[in-house]
């Protein structure tokens, strides 16, 4: 089965066509220092959009229908949660041409509140998801720094993402002959010290490749 992956990143900044700004949700920040006391804000932001893109250039590279929905050009009088929306449409939209059997949509975050685990949070009441769920974390959680959580990832201990699949699944409704499946990763810690090195340029690429080995061995790509 052929599965199109659309990498949703969370947050950011959307600007209108006439080059005025919208709106601005940064998501989590955080003040990460090294060893030689050298300081550098986290934005979420940022953040997720490095780390949809060096998965996206993996899966390309792996030969797997995928894409990063992240259109500027709003409205003015627009707000997040239309744009989050309109992302999720123009993901499973895309899948649909693809011609695959199936769209994935992969809402890209990073957590906060000190944590260790990584996350890849599915609905509980969609067949599937759990398993491919279980295969991401797992091998996240082989990273330096990261702790594998006891028990699944779901929207009922983690109430906040219940939108962003929900978001998926009315995108499904609105033009779908094909199954439309979503979670959220949220695959490090922003303000934990030990994440930090994971963060960086080099450490999105590790994430990257982990994410990709668990979509591998679930079988979904």
């Amino acid at each position: 089965m052929h599965t199109y992956i659309a990498l949703v990143p969370g947050h950011g900044a959307r600007v209108s066509p006439d080059g005025r700004r919208a709106y601005h949700d940064p998501g989590a920040q955080a003040v990460a220092r090294d060893a030689e006391g050298r300081s550098e804000t986290l934005i979420e932001e940022d953040r997720v959009r490095v780390l949809a893109d060096r998965l996206h250039r993996r899966l390309v590279l792996a030969g797997v229908a995928c894409g990063v929905h992240d259109a500027a050009g709003p409205s003015p009088a627009d707000d997040p949660a239309r744009s989050y929306r309109r992302r999720c449409l123009d993901g499973v939209r895309a899948g649909m041409a693809s011609g695959a059997d199936r769209v994935l949509v992969v809402h890209v975050h990073l957590n906060a509140g000190g944590g260790r685990y990584p996350l890849a949070v599915h609905h509980p009441g969609e067949a599937g998801t759990p398993d491919w769920c279980g295969h991401i974390e797992a091998a996240l959680a082989a990273l330096p720094g990261l702790d594998r959580r006891r028990g699944a990832s779901t929207v009922v201990d983690f109430p906040r993402a219940r939108g962003l699949i929900e978001a998926a699944w009315q995108a499904g409704k609105a033009c779908a002959p094909k199954p439309v499946h979503a979670i959220v990763l949220e695959a490090a810690f922003l303000d934990q010290p030990a994440h930090w090195p994971l963060l960086s340029d080099g450490g999105l690429d590790l994430i990257a490749d982990a994410v990709l080995s668990g979509l591998r061995a679930a079988g979904v790509v």
